[in-house]
């Protein structure tokens, strides 16, 4: 088993809010962007370092500076396909929305905006997504 860097992260995640001051984001639903995961515990979506992983923004405003994101990954597994979402992106690699990792998070954690075709999910694929979720519940 290989060992989690707590400190490490604990260490970004200052820097994070130190130089948030600096910036002022504009978040808009439906966009790609890459954010800093965190290190966790168990079976949550974690990534190493340098602790950033894509997703897409399902609400831009939740509650002051919170927002609704959902993670993707390059990684499918079978076994839990009702959990996954394939995107319609033009890629190498396959890309999959994880609908049983949505989550809140702070805009602080936002790094930048992941350029695709269109520059956002289609408003016809935004709301398959929304309701395949609606399904899982």
């Amino acid at each position: 088993m290989k060992d989690k860097d707590f400190d490490g992260w604990n260490n970004e995640k200052k820097k994070i809010d130190k130089d948030f001051s600096k910036k002022h984001l504009w978040v808009n639903k439906r966009e790609i962007r890459l954010y800093y995961v965190w290190v966790n515990i168990w079976n949550e979506i974690s990534k190493n370092s340098p602790y950033i992983r894509p997703c897409l923004i399902i609400n831009n405003y939740f509650i002051g500076d919170l927002i609704v994101i959902i993670p993707i990954t390059t990684k499918y597994k079978q076994k839990f396909e009702k959990v996954f979402y394939k995107l319609p992106i033009k890629s190498n690699i396959s890309s999959f929305l994880m609908l049983n990792q949505i989550t809140v998070i702070s805009k602080k954690r936002l790094v930048r905006k992941i350029y695709i075709e269109n520059k956002k999910i289609s408003t016809i694929i935004f709301e398959e997504i929304i309701d395949k979720m609606k399904n899982l519940l």
